[in-house]
């Protein structure tokens, strides 16, 4: 009896099936790295209450103690903290392996004082003595007033503790304690914003859930009360267009003007009708010294006049567009951190000015919108 031949399948027979399943590998990929976080994403929004800022009367109540936070912050900051306030890890992937050891996540930058910090200026006579340090070459920041601990810590004085806060935020308060605005900008940011372990907010939602959007939060080495001349606000640019996923939007200067205010209402009572901001510089910068395209984002403080003056210029002259109004030494600034792709380790910085006493939101608008 004859045996059967059996016929070879064509190559390309094999090349389909090999491109097959690399078509559903992708598919599961895109599914999992993508379309999950974004659910996950707006399934976190969705249980969120945006506070009713127009609605809520002036009454005031107290911020809740924090019995709940990630990571402890009430140790006194050293002044030899890591000096890295790089942006949060890449966009989409999870940050959880990496966050601690990378530089990814944000870290000190001569470490002010946590929000815990004593906010009494009654200690011992022998190190009660305000200090300052001017130096920024080896990565420490200037320094408000403040004193040096027994263990020889730097500790600036702290008014947060005390302050009386909005009663439009009670209930994201009861929520996360960490909580200390609500940031709205462009054509999708519109999130609380916490400030906590920088570590834990890259890939915890804003109820503590791992996450890999993680939150929009505040480095945890920023001082509000008194406040720091910058504050560092960093979320991630996921592809799904989340948290700050449209944040290069910025980049066009069409966009820009189109959305010209950013609104950044903080939990203080007292502050809430100063809470405007506009957008004056966006440029993408590589978190690398040896880069050409390097920026510091390390400083949050300038007691030297002459010091903002030099980063002013710097930021306002590497801008991707020229805005319609200045920037002096007068002022302060929010800086908005997200990755982007454009260098080595780089990330999108956008700086917004908050408005002057004689500046209105409708007049920034009209500024800003008007023909060239």
């Amino acid at each position: 009896m004859r045996k059967k031949k059996t016929r070879k399948k064509p190559f390309i027979y094999h090349f389909l099936s090999v491109i097959m399943v690399l078509s559903a590998l992708t598919l599961i990929f895109f599914i999992a790295s993508t379309a999950v976080p974004a659910i996950m994403a707006k399934n976190t929004k969705d249980r969120v209450p945006k506070p009713d800022f127009a609605a809520v009367s002036t009454a005031v109540t107290r911020q809740p103690a924090s019995t709940d936070a990630p990571a402890s912050t009430d140790a006194p900051a050293s002044t030899d903290a890591p000096a890295s306030t790089d942006a949060p890890a890449p966009t989409d992937a999870p940050a959880s392996t990496d966050a601690p050891a990378s530089t990814d996540a944000p870290a000190p930058t001569n470490a002010p004082a946590p929000t815990d910090a004593p906010a009494s200026t009654d200690v011992p006579a022998a190190t009660a003595e305000p200090v300052s340090d001017n130096g920024q070459d080896d990565g420490k920041r200037n320094h408000s007033d403040g004193y040096v601990d027994e263990k020889g810590n730097f500790i600036r004085y702290n008014e947060e503790r005390d302050a009386e806060i909005s009663a439009a935020f009670s209930d994201l308060l009861e929520m996360n304690s960490d909580t200390v605005g609500w940031l709205t900008a462009g054509d999708n940011i519109d999130y609380p914003v916490v400030r906590g372990s920088d570590d834990f907010y890259l890939n915890h939602d804003f109820f503590k859930a791992y996450d890999p959007n993680g939150s929009i939060f505040m480095t945890q080495y920023n001082v509000m009360r008194p406040r720091d001349t910058i504050l560092l606000i960093y979320g991630h640019n996921m592809s799904s267009g989340a948290m700050f996923g449209r944040m290069s939007k910025y980049m066009d200067e069409e966009y820009m003007r189109e959305y010209p205010l950013v609104r950044f209402q903080t939990i203080f009572a007292d502050e809430a009708e100063d809470c405007w901001y506009v957008p004056v510089s966006i440029f993408s910068a590589s978190m690398e010294k040896e880069n050409r395209a390097y920026f510091d984002v390390r400083p949050m403080y300038f007691e030297e006049e002459e010091e903002y003056e030099k980063y002013i210029a710097e930021i306002l002259e590497r801008s991707n567009w020229e805005a319609p109004t200045d920037v002096t030494t007068d002022d302060e600034l929010i800086m908005l951190i997200t990755c982007s792709y454009n260098y080595s380790d780089s990330r999108y910085l956008l700086f917004c000015r908050k408005l002057r006493a004689d500046e209105t939101p409708e007049q920034m608008v009209q500024l800003y919108q008007q023909e060239e």
